[in-house]
């Protein structure tokens, strides 16, 4: 669905992240390359810390910290 994949990009603009709650995983890519340099996450739902379980939206704090907010565990990992 439309709702299902959340993107942000870092202040610096040098980071972007994916977050793919078919796969429940969140991606980073490197900017302005578009490379992928990291995977978090999948295959298949979990609670663990470091997993996800519908992660739909992705964000940097103002210190560059990424927040993952999922729908299947209701909470936000950083």
């Amino acid at each position: 669905s439309d709702d299902c994949f959340g993107l942000a990009v870092n202040a610096a603009g040098t980071l972007m992240i994916v977050g793919d709650c078919d796969n429940n995983r969140v991606y980073y890519y490197d900017l302005p390359d578009g490379v992928l340099i990291r995977t978090v996450g999948g295959p298949g739902s979990s609670a663990a810390n470091g997993k996800f379980n519908w992660p739909f939206r992705v964000c940097f704090t103002p210190h560059g910290t990424v927040l993952v907010a999922e729908a299947g565990n209701r909470r936000i990992q950083e």
